[in-house]
């Protein structure tokens, strides 16, 4: 073998080790950040129930397409049906369909060794693919069949025979999830242009879509997913939603530099390139960009713009030349400034991360506010080998699982939702809108009615009530009287009579025989709009203050605060006696408590019913002292401040402004252990209670303690 061989084999293996580098690098990163969304366990409730022999189900007595990544949820299937186990099962298999993605681009499109492990940089510098390259959501296997696609486009799309394996790619990537469609169809309909032709050979590799669309429509009676009626079908103006597509894209700006920077270089390096074949691709990632502004965003920052990202960092190192030493760190050190402006920047990660909810909490850090919940790393550290995702949501279900009805597993976490067992068979009925976690740990025996109705029939074919405070994809709707009722006694008990024979219809296709004349009959009908002209449209998307009032009321009636708002709506329509009955039914969900008397009283002195607030103040008094010992033995001395405070104010209610004193002087001797401790609002906190109450000079000093911290 001569010199120059030697010289060859070098590059090559050096190469080799370039890309091996890369692919180390960022599998690195992805243990670091691994972790799994409560989003994703809405997925694996239907995995569950699949494996468990209850069908493609989410809630198990109805046919409902909870999930809206067939293609996802069929890949995790076999793997949770071999391990048993969901945890370790899709962080190991997310991973790995990552790597895979990379190994593409590396062999593929990283014209040298240095290349690939600039194309590793680049990827884990950008916050939104790291953190959806494990997630439990679809992202990596869309990323992978992106990939794939790109690949045999840029490489082969002139060949006449190459148009089914496109089909076939883009066919996948739908079926993974629907709107991926956006990011093929130009650069399909590009190759299907060009050869003026082969239009049945497409349709041949749209096979799997094809299929998988008349599945849905025979199974669960819809060709979409329930979320898609969920998110889409809100009633939320244009306007509103233009404005929350953009917010989501300038969050992205502000949190995650590189990604948005790093998407325009690469569509901007396409367009400018003469390889028309690139403008097709291009043009995918603008169209789904526009979708996604189209459809106002989503509340994961960044989930929605990884895909786009990524197709343009493989455009970018299909049109840029990189393999200059100059092309190479300049883009390098952009990549590394642009993560290293942002907050939270990926590669720099570590298992104490948990910045929360980030910049707004309209686009949420999903993976801030989940990684100590249920990061691999945290994990680790804290030896769960138990209930895993470590969350109150997962603990609450759990609780409810084994036949704890009321799990009130820390102080106020008992939200007081509806859970009652159903009188018709043995199931559990709940009104929980968190249906991640408590939908997969409640297991197949809790039916859950979701106000977001994800996974709802019903509830999904509602407008969403009118609400400008609504994140994207969290859409409430109000809960219709007689709905939980009907799930609780098995029968329609629905007071409004247009709703009431739509979920008659709708009950044939979801629940009644899966083979049958009427069911068909009913399908055509639903999906036709027949329908359509019984649900009220403008009661549920505009219901009066009062009917929002009873529909809290009616998904959480073990929440005191729900009947305080049902009771000051009466109130202000001047009915008296069922806003009174409204605090009884408040002060009966706990006796005992100082604080729901101390409200009562409040809400009663408001509407000049002296004798009653007196009688509700004095029962709070009587009840104080637990609520104090309780808060002493916390060590909370901001919460036992209040305490005393609103006993002053009760007293001074009371006419008795001697007691109100000596409760205020209570309260400085608390105040005073917490003193090395206490910050400036709390001290002027207590300035502005002191002045209240007659204290100046008490009042004085706690103004010039707060000055000076």
């Amino acid at each position: 073998m001569g010199r120059g061989e030697n010289q060859i084999m070098s590059a090559t293996d050096r190469d080799r080790l370039y890309k091996a580098a890369a692919l180390l690098r960022f599998g690195a990163v992805l243990i670091r950040t691994a972790w799994l969304t409560e989003d994703a366990f809405i997925t694996f409730r239907t995995i569950d129930n699949f494996v468990h022999g209850y069908g493609l189900t989410w809630n198990v007595a109805e046919r409902v397409q909870a999930y809206s990544n067939p293609l996802w949820m069929f890949l995790v299937v076999p793997f949770y049906w071999l391990s048993g186990e969901i945890y370790y099962t899709v962080v190991l298999l997310s991973v790995g369909v990552s790597l895979a993605a990379l190994w593409v681009c590396c062999t593929r499109f990283a014209a040298s060794g240095p290349s690939a492990l600039l194309a590793g940089c680049v990827l884990v510098c950008s916050k939104a693919f790291t953190d959806y390259s494990t997630s439990g959501l679809e992202n990596p296997l869309t990323h992978l069949l992106l990939a794939l696609f790109y690949a045999l486009y840029l490489d082969r799309w002139q060949r006449r025979e190459t148009i089914f394996w496109l089909a076939l790619l883009a066919a996948l990537a739908t079926v993974n999830r629907l709107d991926a469609i956006l990011l093929f169809a130009p650069a399909l309909g590009y190759a299907l242009w060009w050869h003026r032709g082969g239009v049945a050979v497409c349709g041949l590799g749209f096979a799997p879509l094809v299929l998988w669309e008349l599945f849905s429509l025979v199974y669960y009676g819809f060709p979409f997913p329930n979320t898609a009626y969920a998110k889409l079908g809100t009633g939320v103006p244009f306007g509103d939603r233009l404005s929350h597509g953009v917010a989501y894209l300038l969050n992205s700006l502000r949190v995650d530099l590189l990604t948005p920077l790093a998407t325009a270089a690469g569509l901007v390096a396409a367009g400018r390139s003469r390889d028309r074949a690139a403008w097709a691709l291009a043009a995918g990632g603008v169209l789904y960009l526009l979708y996604v502004v189209y459809i106002g965003g989503d509340f994961m920052s960044g989930r929605f713009l990884a895909a786009p990202f990524w197709g343009a960092v493989i455009l970018g190192f299909h049109c840029f030349d990189v393999r200059r030493p100059r092309g190479w760190v300049s883009i390098f050190c952009t990549s590394v400034a642009a993560a290293m402006w942002a907050p939270h920047t990926p590669f720099l990660s570590s298992g104490d991360y948990a910045p929360g909810h980030g910049i707004a909490a309209a686009h949420m850090d999903e993976r801030g506010k989940f990684y100590q919940s249920s990061g691999l790393l945290p994990k680790w550290r804290k030896e769960a080998d138990g209930l895993y995702p470590d969350h109150w949501w997962a603990r609450r279900a759990s609780a409810v699982r084994q036949g704890n009805l009321r799990p009130e597993l820390r102080s106020s976490l008992w939200e007081g939702s509806l859970v009652v067992r159903s009188t018709h068979d043995s199931t559990v009925v709940a009104a929980w809108s968190a249906i991640g976690y408590s939908g997969f740990f409640a297991g197949p025996g809790v039916h859950i009615v979701d106000p977001i109705a994800l996974p709802d029939p019903l509830l999904a074919r509602l407008p969403a009530r009118d609400d400008p405070d609504a994140t994207p994809g969290h859409f409430r709707r109000i809960m219709p009287e007689g709905y939980l009722e009907t799930h609780i006694t098995g029968v329609n008990q629905l007071a409004d009579p247009g709703l009431k024979r739509y979920y008659d219809a709708l009950l044939v296709v979801v629940r009644g025989d899966l083979v049958s004349r009427r069911r068909f009959s009913e399908i055509w009908r639903l999906n036709t709009g027949a329908y359509d002209d019984l649900i009220d449209r403008d009661f549920y998307r505009y219901p009066s203050p009062i009917e929002f009032a009873l529909s809290e009321v009616r998904m959480e009636p073990g929440n005191p605060e729900s009947h305080f708002g049902l009771a000051w709506e009466y109130f202000k329509l001047q009915d008296d006696e069922r806003a009174i009955d409204a605090l009884n039914d408040a002060i009966e969900l706990n006796p005992a408590s100082f604080l729901n008397f101390t409200l009562v009283g409040k809400m009663l002195d408001s509407q000049d019913y002296g004798a009653l607030a007196e009688a509700a103040f004095r029962q709070a008094l009587r009840n104080s002292e637990a609520h104090v010992n309780r808060l002493q033995d916390r060590g909370d001395g901001t919460g036992l401040s209040h305490a005393y405070a609103e006993l002053a104010n009760i007293h001074l209610r009371l006419r008795d402004p001697g007691f109100a004193e000596e409760v205020a002087r209570l309260y400085l001797e608390v105040l005073a252990d917490k003193a090395p401790v206490a910050d400036g609002d709390l001290y002027r906190r207590m300035g502005a209670f002191f002045r209240a109450v007659g204290m100046e000079a008490e009042s004085e000093a706690s103004y010039r303690l707060a000055a000076g911290r």
